[in-house]
């Protein structure tokens, strides 16, 4: 799967290069969705399978970054491809990153895959999941903070540069570069202290108060520029570790609920649906006020659906 999907990309970003129409344009989208998905599902089943014990739970915690920081590094590489000759440059440069990433999967080591379950067909596996109260609730408790990780991106930069007077430009540039860094330091910082035994649900805890602190620091209009930039990082990184915990989580919960593709496929559904309703909910109340309660309302449900899951789960959460 990690060798295929981002070859299928390749494609897909060789097909956006040379459309011509709007369907061509479209079915490569479609495709690269397809394949983005593959490596999602195909990168954490990898991770859950072949580690175990604290190194299982700092490679989970590092791999939820995947989102927050591959975005910014992506926004950055096409904000500055897109500056030269052809938008379609920026597809043909994502493209090179892919087959670079083919190469890269290639040169994984080899590792044995987790035994199948031949007791139970695909379809019962997949019942086995979706009908699992503790891996819905942690696909929930995951899906939020993404939620407003997102929303915030959408409007971050926006805001900084109507309320502080920085050009657009040099704002998203902050944005994404405050999001790869503390967002890496964040997730490194959570697998840490989680492999030293920190209990998960007293963690994620902490770092949601740290993140609502962030959000009123960021929006706030009160705020100067410097504190403003400090609660943006102060919130990616709360950010990462609130991920990093609910990704640590996922193995031990997934090996009771279908498997560890399985798992991961339904927490990064309901990721991508509460995406798929984030830019209407920001965009809809364009208010900083409103952006702080949505935050504070996300991570305080996300942390109570985080703590009714420990108590359905046998013997409590743990990486």
């Amino acid at each position: 799967m990690l060798i295929l999907a981002p070859l299928l990309l390749a494609v897909a970003d060789l097909g956006l290069v040379q459309a011509r129409a709007l369907w061509l344009f479209d079915l490569s989208m479609v495709v690269a969705g397809i394949a983005y998905v593959g490596v999602l599902n195909g990168g954490a089943a990898m991770l859950m399978t072949t580690l175990d014990g604290n190194l299982r739970a700092r490679g989970m915690a590092l791999w939820a970054t995947y989102a927050p920081a591959g975005f910014s590094a992506g926004l950055l590489l096409a904000a500055l491809v897109a500056q030269w000759a052809s938008w379609r440059l920026a597809f043909a440069a994502h493209g090179a990153v892919m087959l670079a990433c083919v190469a890269g999967a290639v040169l994984l080591p080899r590792v044995a895959s987790a035994p199948r379950d031949l007791a139970r067909s695909p379809l019962a596996q997949l019942r086995a999941g979706v009908t699992n109260p503790v891996l819905l609730l942690l696909a929930l408790a995951a899906a939020l903070p993404n939620m407003v990780s997102y929303g915030t991106s959408l409007v971050a930069a926006g805001w900084l540069a109507k309320t502080h007077g920085v050009s657009l430009a040099a704002s998203a540039g902050i944005v994404a570069g405050a999001k790869i860094l503390a967002v890496l330091a964040g997730s490194t910082v959570t697998g840490a202290l989680l492999a030293r035994a920190m209990r998960p649900l007293r963690l994620f805890a902490a770092m949601a108060a740290v993140g609502v602190l962030a959000q009123a620091l960021l929006f706030v209009p009160a705020s100067p520029l410097a504190a403003a930039v400090a609660g943006l990082m102060g919130w990616v990184f709360a950010f990462g570790a609130l991920s990093g915990v609910c990704m640590a989580l996922l193995p031990r919960v997934a090996e009771r609920a279908g498997g560890a593709g399985l798992g991961a496929g339904i927490v990064n559904q309901f990721v991508s649906l509460a995406s798929f309703l984030t830019p209407a909910i920001y965009f809809g109340l364009g208010s900083w006020h409103a952006w702080i309660a949505v935050a504070a309302g996300a991570l305080l449900l996300s942390l109570a659906v985080l703590r009714h899951a420990g108590r359905l789960s046998e013997g409590g959460l743990s990486a």
